[in-house]
């Protein structure tokens, strides 16, 4: 099951030229520069992170990360404030170094992924919001195009959170997908 996934889509000529020469020689630079910046003020992110994610006036504001904060329950909120408080600044370069490796393989070179979608030989059910600020259509309308075969189901009103945002959609989606997967022989 893929929910909002982080998968490439088609690049307009225009962004394949720039990823292939400006954004290459960013994410070369980007991430020594970024652990450097990371280890003088990465305290001082997770706090402004933690703040973000609960203050109730920023969370019920708009959206945060691709999804509307305001729809998390007390219970999520407060799952995410301990997982944020834990979180260790010291190790947010690694988290850099992993970012820098999924924008190169979404954008400069996306053949070992559309290898990887094309040799899966299970069956998939691919969740997306119709609000993702981060995974546009073109994305989701490509992998339906590669990958036929793989159960689309599109939430509207609903962010990159999809999880998060709408937890009773998706519950029933994956519930009702797991059980015609038994049904069939």
């Amino acid at each position: 099951m893929l929910a909002a996934p982080a998968l490439p889509g088609p690049l307009p000529a225009g962004e394949v030229l720039f990823w292939r020469t400006l954004g290459r020689m960013g994410l070369a630079v980007g991430p020594p520069v970024a652990r450097a910046v990371l280890r003088l003020a990465g305290r001082r992110l997770l706090d402004l992170k933690l703040k973000m994610v609960t203050d109730s006036g920023n969370r019920g504001s708009g959206k945060i990360a691709g999804g509307d904060l305001s729809w998390l329950s007390p219970d999520m909120t407060a799952l995410l404030n301990a997982e944020v408080r834990s979180a260790q600044p010291q190790r947010l370069g690694d988290a850099v170094t992993a970012f820098a490796s999924v924008m190169s393989a979404l954008f400069i070179d996306q053949r070992p992924i559309h290898q990887a979608i094309a040799a899966v030989d299970a069956p998939v059910l691919l969740l997306w919001g119709d609000q993702d600020g981060l995974i546009p259509q073109s994305a989701i309308d490509d992998l339906a195009r590669r990958r036929p075969d793989w159960e689309r189901r599109v939430f509207a009103t609903v962010g990159h959170l999809l999880p998060l945002e709408a937890s009773g959609g998706y519950v029933e989606a994956v519930g009702q997908w797991l059980a015609a997967g038994e049904d069939s022989p």
